[in-house]
C-alpha cells in the first residue's frame, strides 16, 4: 500500500454544493428567509454568461406594525424636485404587499417618518408622503412613484 493519497479527479455531484461554489457573496439562506429580509440572491440554476440586473436605487420605509425596514430595489428611473415635492420614480420586479401597506400608512398621516433611499444616491430622510403610485409598465416589470416633501435635502 502507499502513503500517498490519490487526490486527482475527485468529482462532487450535489446541488448544494454547486449553489455554494456558484455564490460569490458566501450566503446561503433559504427562500424563506430571502423574502423576509429582501436580499436578493441569484439561484444556482441562473446562467453565468447573464449579467445580473443592478439594483440603481434602493427605497427603504419602515413597517408601522413591526419597525422593521421594508424595501423595494430596482432600476431608478427618476428623482427630480419640483415646487418642495420630490418625485422618485423606480421599476421593479415585485413589491412586497408589507411595503405598500407601510407606504399608505404613511400618506394617511401628517407627520413624517423616516424614507431611506439608496443605490446611485445614498440619503435618508424624515419624509412626508404627498402621493404614491405603483403600475404595471410590461409583463412582470412595475413602475412605482413616491411623491414626498422633506426639509432635509437630498442631494
Amino acid at each position: 500500500m502507499s502513503d500517498k493519497l490519490h487526490t486527482s479527479d475527485v468529482r462532487v455531484i450535489n446541488d448544494e454544493y454547486e449553489r455554494v461554489l456558484s455564490n460569490p457573496d458566501n450566503l446561503i439562506v433559504s427562500e424563506e428567509l430571502q423574502e423576509l429580509i429582501d436580499l436578493p440572491i441569484e439561484s444556482a440554476d441562473a446562467s453565468s454568461t447573464e449579467e445580473a440586473p443592478v439594483d440603481t436605487a434602493i427605497l427603504t420605509v419602515l413597517e408601522r406594525s413591526t419597525a422593521l425596514p421594508v424595501t423595494v430595489r430596482g432600476e431608478l428611473i427618476e428623482l427630480s424636485y419640483t415646487k418642495d415635492t420630490y418625485t422618485f420614480i423606480v421599476q421593479v420586479g415585485k413589491v412586497r404587499q408589507a411595503f405598500i401597506q407601510s407606504l399608505e400608512a404613511a400618506s394617511q398621516e401628517s407627520e413624517t417618518f423616516p424614507l431611506i433611499i439608496g443605490g446611485i444616491y445614498e440619503a435618508e430622510v424624515q419624509a412626508l408622503i404627498t402621493g404614491w403610485s405603483f403600475k404595471n409598465v410590461s409583463p412582470h416589470t412595475y413602475q412605482l412613484t413616491v411623491n414626498f416633501r422633506s426639509e432635509d435635502g437630498i442631494f
